[in-house]
């Protein structure tokens, strides 16, 4: 009986130990080559690339009179992932046409080049 029941244990220590391994996910930002503006001016799509294994989540707009600051946040899987780039693009509605305002990447503080649509 005890034979049994050192197995249990030692079965529980082997699951637990493989389910805790890498299994987290960090934050970063992901890399944009530039923005296409809609012919309103309200809308942007963003345009860049992202990891494999990232999660992209809604993107951050913080407007103002003089720019409009874009940032793409992920959620990037802890561990090995292949080392391959997906094509990004998100779509974001503005509170106001972008105008003469500078669209400047949140991540390196840069403005993001406008695209042909």
């Amino acid at each position: 009986m005890l034979r049994l029941m050192g197995m249990r244990v030692l079965l529980v220590v082997v699951l637990l130990s493989v389910t805790s391994c890498g299994t987290g996910t960090s934050r970063a930002y992901a890399s944009l080559d530039g923005v296409r503006v809609a012919d309103d001016g309200t809308r942007l799509t963003l345009v860049g690339l992202h990891g494999a294994c990232d999660r992209v989540l809604p993107a951050d707009v913080d407007e103002s009179s003089r720019e409009i600051r874009v940032t793409v946040p992920l959620d990037v899987e802890d561990g090995v992932c292949e080392a391959v780039g997906l094509s990004l693009e998100v779509v974001v509605a503005l509170d106001s046409p972008v105008a003469q305002r500078t669209i400047v990447d949140g991540r390196t503080g840069e403005p993001l080049p406008r695209l042909q649509q």
